[in-house]
């Protein structure tokens, strides 16, 4: 498996042989094996590919001529969060709805645990909970922070690049955009919704 992360202006599909091939969200395409999906997070095209392990080295050499960077484990979790791109860390434990992942769920396919809660949560109308991004000058810590003017925000993933602290929460549900606020131990942060809900 593979994420790659393109600006809007650049299209790596034809590097792999489909060329004019316009590819939807939510929609898959196939070429030799490997299948390739693309989503549109935070102002970037995200592409996965999904691939044997045998076909690897030729995946990375068609990237390696397009002058893309492999990045490491903090640096993909620093711009994970900077996407606003939920994971299983952020999602477990809380409903998907709350942590980014509600268009995933179906309410009207099959039975599944926790259907109940999620049919319950829909025919409510609203949730009491959204994700959230923080930004921070120095580290927080995972695991909850009370924070006033919005109460307990729930940190689940993460990330200090040295001048900068990038984090996804769930927080409850506020108005504003964006909240410029202190943690309890003074820390200035700023909290951002990822998605209006």
């Amino acid at each position: 498996h593979i994420t790659l992360v393109c600006k809007d202006e650049i299209d790596p599909l034809s590097h792999f042989g489909l060329v004019n091939f316009d590819l939807l969200p939510d929609k898959v395409v196939e070429n030799e094996d490997v299948l390739f999906s693309k989503e549109k997070i935070g102002g970037a095209n995200v592409f996965e590919i999904l691939l044997p392990i045998v076909k690897i080295d030729k995946i990375m050499s068609k990237l390696n001529s397009m002058e893309s960077e492999k990045i490491g484990e903090e640096r993909w979790e620093f711009l994970r969060i900077g996407l606003g791109q939920s994971d299983i860390q952020d999602a477990r434990g809380n409903l998907p709805n709350e942590s980014g992942l509600g268009e995933l769920v179906s309410l009207d396919k099959g039975c599944y645990p926790g259907q109940e809660i999620h049919a319950r949560v829909d025919s409510r109308g609203r949730l009491t909970k959204q994700i959230v991004r923080i930004v921070s000058n120095s580290p927080i810590e995972l695991g909850a922070h009370y924070v006033e003017d919005v109460g307990k925000i729930n940190l689940t993933s993460s990330q200090y690049d040295g001048s900068v602290n990038l984090s996804l929460g769930i927080s409850p549900i506020f108005e504003s955009p964006k909240i410029h606020t202190k943690l309890s131990n003074g820390a200035s942060i700023k909290i951002e919704k990822i998605n209006d809900s």
